[in-house]
């Protein structure tokens, strides 16, 4: 009967075995997952939120174009004041999350940096 018991509990050891790899290997799998699935998040994130800028800049491009065209009297109005501010508040949200005015005017072109509309010849 011992070899009978030897026997049956070498069965059982390598069921344990084969049953304790199967879950490390079923762990290991579900962590896996789990940072893929993170940097999955974090790439939707990352495009939304540079979708969100790309969408969000016309806009302030035409709160400037409106500020350029106002006279001093203007300026001075509640109003106006307001909705400069809301173009300050939008500003201060895309600085949040690190998108900010490159200075180009008057600047070389460098393609590192800036983005070409148009070819035009120049000195």
């Amino acid at each position: 009967m011992t070899d009978e018991l030897k026997k049956k509990l070498e069965e059982v050891e390598k069921q344990r075995d084969e049953y304790l790899a199967g879950w490390q290997r079923a762990k290991a799998d579900f962590i896996n997952h789990k940072k893929e699935e993170m940097e999955r998040m974090q790439s939707i994130i990352k495009y939304a939120q540079e979708e969100m800028a790309l969408r969000i800049i016309p806009v302030l491009d035409n709160f400037d174009i409106v500020e350029k065209n106002l006279s001093e009297e203007e300026m001075e109005n509640d109003n106006i004041k307001g909705i400069l501010q809301i173009r300050k508040q939008i500003k201060d949200l895309l600085k949040t999350n690190q998108v900010e005015e490159i200075k180009a005017l008057g600047e070389k072109f460098d393609p590192a940096f800036h983005e070409a509309v148009e070819m035009v010849d120049s000195d």
